[in-house]
């Protein structure tokens, strides 16, 4: 990964052109995943743009965002409001831990093969 400023960057392809090596950079992205037995809602914020969602993330799901910057994430669950600055690069997940109280982590593994993923495209209009 590349940290440009506020933006992270990820080598998207590399190649020889002309005896140069050339490198394509792309967003580093981010993804979320449920790793609860409940149906989770959260909203994400971006340094320049209002509350996104809520995005509801199903048991065992995850969505991804091709983005390049740091978000806000908020979500509520047992009764509490939580929020959390989630750079990007990396990948989250909503977690059950001893108390019976939702956090979110940073994964530790990748995402497995077998979990539904979203992406979640901003859309043009």
């Amino acid at each position: 990964d590349l940290d440009f400023g506020l933006t992270k960057l990820r080598a998207d392809q590399a190649g020889w052109q002309d005896g140069f090596l050339t490198t394509t950079f792309g967003p580093a992205g981010m993804l979320i995943r449920n790793r609860t037995e409940q149906p989770l809602a959260y909203e994400i914020k971006g340094p320049y743009s209002d509350w996104g969602g809520p995005y509801t993330l199903e048991p065992q799901q995850e969505h991804r965002f091709p983005i390049a910057y740091s978000v806000d994430c908020r979500y509520r669950a047992n009764k509490r409001q939580r929020e959390f600055l989630l750079p990007a690069g990396s990948g989250y997940e909503f977690k059950v831990v001893g108390d019976g109280e939702v956090d979110i982590y940073v994964a530790a593994e990748p995402p497995a093969s077998d979990v539904q993923t979203t992406s979640l495209e901003k859309k043009e209009n």
